[in-house]
């Protein structure tokens, strides 16, 4: 559960087991009076240990993900009529197509999650090793211990890692392509869309990208592109996960990345449609407990505009759009 200590174990599941399962789950919740069904599902757990643990990962995120809201009961679910528009045939294709494509990513980071939040959220992890993980809005990461090795995957998002010291266990952190291993120190990972970010708040840390490494002591950061080119800067120990603070620092950092962390704390969508603007870099501090007056704020210094799609989607515009 959230907030507790973990085991020192973790079963790992292969994606094709946790796809089956999801599959499993969305059948149920369809048909939820369905004895066969609930009886074939039985049989699948039954199979294979794994089988079970697989599927009750799937009721957890499925728990777990309120906003997407609860499956149509079986009575509510209705066939197309036989005679039916091509027209009206495409459009249901795309809302289905549209609903895959937004669920399924989430459901699958969800099912291998040991700690996750939402839009605007934040957990502290206590972990059995008596090290401290703090994710900030809609981040989620997976823990593994063993006798060699104590690994945490961050998945989404950012968090804020306080290491206990364990020479016999190294403690390392992947993030996409990137490695980061420490004994005993704390330090923020942010894995963004294009690039991986590693700022050291105390101790050392040594960041392994897909091309060359690096040694990070306090006061340090890098950025590691998806490319594998890595990009070292100074961060003085208060911009260090700035965010538990309820503040966004940038420091020349691209207009897409600064949108990119708003959007975790905004409850909507943004949209960056100008390559060109959200390639313009930008210094400033910005309101996490805002986000709507901090994308505001965002526009209005850097020359773009903020133009409403819907009530729950909004467009960063640059002068020239």
């Amino acid at each position: 559960m959230p907030g507790q200590a973990q085991p020192t174990a973790r079963v790992t599941i292969a994606p094709e087991i946790l796809e089956e399962a999801a599959d499993w789950l969305m059948r149920c919740r369809a048909r939820p009076t369905d004895a066969g069904l609930a009886a074939e599902l039985a049989a699948w757990c039954g199979r294979d240990p794994v089988h079970a643990t697989a599927f009750a990962r799937a009721e957890r995120a499925w728990d777990m993900a309120g906003r997407i809201g609860p499956a149509l009961p079986a009575a509510e679910i209705r066939p197309f009529p036989r005679r039916r528009r091509p027209l009206a045939m495409a459009a249901a294709l795309a809302v289905a197509a549209s609903l895959a494509i937004a669920f399924l990513p989430g459901l699958s980071f969800r099912l291998q999650a040991d700690h996750l939040t939402g839009t605007g959220g934040r957990e502290i992890a206590q972990l059995a090793d008596g090290s401290t993980i703090t994710l900030a809005a809609d981040s989620a990461i997976s823990v593994r211990f063993d006798g060699k090795a104590r690994t945490i995957t961050l998945l989404r998002g950012e968090a804020y890692f306080d290491v206990a010291h364990d020479s016999a266990r190294p403690f390392i952190v992947t993030a996409g392509s990137t490695e980061i291993e420490v004994l005993g120190t704390a330090f923020d990972v942010d894995l963004g869309e294009a690039a991986t970010s590693i700022a050291v708040a105390r101790g050392k840390v040594a960041v392994r990208g897909p091309h060359e490494s690096v040694t990070l002591t306090a006061g340090e950061a890098v950025r590691v592109e998806d490319g594998g080119a890595l990009m070292r800067s100074r961060q003085p120990e208060p911009q260090v996960a700035a965010w538990r603070r309820g503040l966004l620092v940038a420091d020349d950092m691209p207009i897409a990345d600064v949108v990119a962390r708003l959007d975790r704390y905004y409850e909507g969508l943004v949209l960056l449609p100008d390559a060109a603007f959200a390639s313009q870099r930008v210094t400033g501090v910005f309101d996490l407990k805002d986000p709507a007056k901090a994308l505001r704020a965002l526009a209005e210094t850097q020359g773009g505009r903020l133009l409403t799609v819907t009530p729950y989607v909004t467009a960063l515009m640059g002068a020239s759009s």
